[in-house]
């Protein structure tokens, strides 16, 4: 018998590939939130399908929350839900929360560089490739609120009206 797809297209046991993932979980990428989601999923080297439609999901919904607000805040939101639900469902693949959280880009430049284990290396290595900086305080709301599973529309809205002030300003200064 055809055991379609998968028979066809791969060798027995082994997981698809980052991109093969992708291609099967967004095979049309005609919006913004399913291009971003493509790009972020590949560079974060999600091979699970289940955790990029668990993308897809939150960031349709973190959309819908932010309706009309500037592209450039919907387009943080995205890059920031797409690695906390990477962390949050693949613990064991991607970097870990507490790392994400309190990452600083910079931290290395000041003051001793602490010795880290190859994961750690390597997480840092993923989240600078990945364009992490910090933990700002709408990725923060982002995060509480992909973790509880519980959209509190009016704190995620809070936290982008701060960021969208922030945003007008230095257009302003620009």
């Amino acid at each position: 018998g055809d055991d379609g797809f998968w028979g066809r297209h791969q060798p027995r046991g082994q997981a698809p590939t980052a991109n093969e993932a992708i291609g099967i979980a967004i095979p049309d990428r005609s919006t913004l939130r399913t291009r971003m989601v493509a790009e972020y999923a590949t560079t974060l080297e999600i091979t699970n399908i289940r955790t990029i439609f668990k993308l897809l999901r939150i960031c349709g919904r973190m959309e819908e929350v932010l309706d009309g607000y500037d592209e450039r805040i919907i387009k943080q939101v995205i890059h920031s839900a797409c690695l906390f639900g990477f962390a949050l469902h693949q613990p064991t693949e991607a970097p870990p929360i507490e790392t994400i959280l309190k990452h600083r880009a910079y931290a290395d430049l000041f003051g001793e560089p602490k010795e880290r284990t190859p994961k750690e290396t390597q997480d840092a290595e993923l989240l600078r490739r990945y364009g992490f900086l910090t933990a700002d305080d709408l990725d923060l709301v982002v995060f509480e609120n992909i973790r509880s599973g519980f959209y509190d529309e009016v704190a995620i809205r809070r936290e982008a009206d701060v960021m969208a002030g922030r945003l007008a300003l230095q257009d302003q200064d620009a």
